[in-house]
């Protein structure tokens, strides 16, 4: 069995900020097997939950290139009820910006013999896979483009407020 936690991150605003996504894959005894992260290269109108959905499509895609029958069970764990109720089964994906993930997740899950669950964490249970989807954020690039984001919506609220002298 293998536990794979996932998360992601989105700065400096939800929607329209940088999406960075991460997972981490251990035994039942807490042994690393894999870890990765990423960042998104879409912009604008983004959200957070884009980003959970990107983290699981990583491990997916990781899982994908392993041999089918290495893994008897997958526990994907995420501290996105959004995520785990969809992939589940007990939700209805119907959000256009989701559907492709989630479609994509679940063509996937049937390619395999085993068993694959998603299960709901506490965000305080995921910190080691938040603490990774946010390490995108050290590159230099990333910080000079969150600053200008950042700038960009102190100007906009700025001039909306009117607070000119």
């Amino acid at each position: 069995m293998w536990l794979i936690n996932s998360d992601s991150s989105i700065q400096p605003c939800n929607p329209g900020g940088i999406i960075t996504w991460a997972f981490i894959v251990k035994e039942r005894d807490d042994t690393l097997i894999h870890q990765d992260y990423g960042i998104s290269k879409m912009r604008g109108n983004t959200t957070n939950n884009q980003g959970e959905y990107m983290a699981v499509v990583a491990a997916m895609h990781w899982l994908y290139g392993l041999p089918k029958e290495k893994q008897e069970l997958i526990i994907f764990r995420s501290d996105s009820q959004l995520v785990v109720n969809h992939c589940s089964g007990k939700w209805r994906c119907k959000d256009p910006k989701l559907v492709k993930y989630y479609n994509l997740i679940k063509e996937v899950v049937s390619l395999y013999s085993y068993k694959i669950t998603f299960t709901h964490v506490p965000r305080t249970k995921n910190f080691e896979a938040d603490n990774l989807s946010r390490k995108p954020y050290e590159d230099p690039d990333i910080q000079k483009e969150l600053q200008q984001m950042k700038d960009k919506i102190f100007k906009k609220t700025w001039e909306k407020e009117d607070l000119s002298w």
